[in-house]
């Protein structure tokens, strides 16, 4: 009989939650919080390097999809003006 046990007992998802929570608190993790992390979540520095990079790469991406809806508005605005004008 054989006992098989997760290795991995916490998912990567909820580091990255975890992590995302952390830095939208506005604190910058150092290396040492970083390793200490690892240990915690029992995956390597590296591993957690590579979730703040996704994290970071997350967030400017969200940006850039605000900033482009900020203009799609813009542009739509002023086609109900210039409908409106139209009408008048």
């Amino acid at each position: 009989m054989t006992i098989t046990f997760p290795t991995k007992l916490i998912s990567a998802d909820y580091v990255k939650q975890y992590l995302k929570k952390e830095t939208q608190k506005g604190q910058q993790l150092s290396s040492r919080e970083l390793q200490q992390l690892a240990r915690k979540f029992d995956y390597s520095e590296r591993q957690m390097r590579r979730f703040m990079r996704d994290i970071r790469q997350d967030n400017t991406s969200n940006r850039v999809e605000e900033e482009e809806l900020v203009y799609i508005t813009k542009w739509l605005e002023e086609r109900r003006l210039e409908e409106e004008e139209e009408n008048d």
